[in-house]
C-alpha cells in the first residue's frame, strides 16, 4: 500500500534481477471500481552496454537528410539523431515527443521528427537527447495555429540526456 497525496504517489520497488520485470499497480478510491496497470521495466547492467547491443546493425551514415527525403523507403531501418525537445507528452506510460533535429540540419532551417517512446524519460522541454529508434514512415503533426506539418517518425528503444545540457538521467 502506497499514500496518494495532491500530486499523486510514489514508491520503489526492488528489481534484484536482470532482465524484464512486470510491475502491477493497482488504484482503488471508496465507491469506484479498482484500476489496474502493468508496467513493464527492463533492468540493465549497462545502459551503454545495452546502446551498443542494439546499435550493432545501425548504419551510421544513415541520418536526418537521407531520411527526411523519403521516411518511408527507410521504414524498420534503425537510426540515431540528436536534437532538442520542442513539445513533449507522457499518457498512459508513452511518451511522445517533437524533436528539432541538430544534425544534418540546414543552417536556418527547422528540422523536426515524430518520436514515440513507449516508456517514460527524464527527458524534459528543451533538453538535449540522442535517440536510438526505428523509422516508422511519416506522422502528421499539428502545430501552433492549426497548420499541420508532414515530418519523418520514429520508434524510440532509447532516449538519452546528453549530459550537461539539461540535468537529468537517461530513459530506456
Amino acid at each position: 500500500a502506497v499514500g496518494v497525496t495532491a500530486a499523486g504517489f510514489s514508491t520503489s520497488v526492488s528489481l534484484d534481477a536482470m532482465g524484464e520485470h512486470q510491475i502491477v499497480v493497482v488504484a482503488r478510491a471508496p465507491g469506484k471500481a479498482p484500476r489496474t496497470r502493468k508496467i513493464k521495466v527492463t533492468r540493465v547492467e549497462s545502459l551503454e552496454a545495452s546502446i551498443e547491443e542494439w546499435s550493432a546493425d545501425l548504419n551510421k551514415k544513415l541520418g536526418y537528410p537521407t531520411i527526411a527525403r523519403d521516411p518511408n523507403l527507410h521504414m524498420g531501418k534503425k537510426v540515431r539523431v540528436s536534437g532538442r525537445i520542442v513539445n513533449i507528452n507522457t499518457e498512459k506510460g508513452v511518451t511522445a515527443f517533437l524533436l528539432y533535429v541538430g544534425d544534418g540540419c540546414p543552417a536556418g532551417a527547422r528540422c523536426a521528427v515524430y518520436v514515440l517512446f513507449r516508456g517514460e524519460t527524464d527527458a524534459g522541454l528543451q533538453s538535449q537527447v540522442d535517440v536510438y529508434g526505428t523509422v516508422k514512415g511519416t506522422r502528421d503533426v499539428d502545430l501552433r495555429g492549426g497548420e499541420k506539418e508532414t515530418m519523418p517518425a520514429l520508434d524510440a528503444a532509447f532516449v538519452v540526456v546528453q549530459q550537461g545540457k539539461k540535468k537529468g538521467k537517461r530513459g530506456r
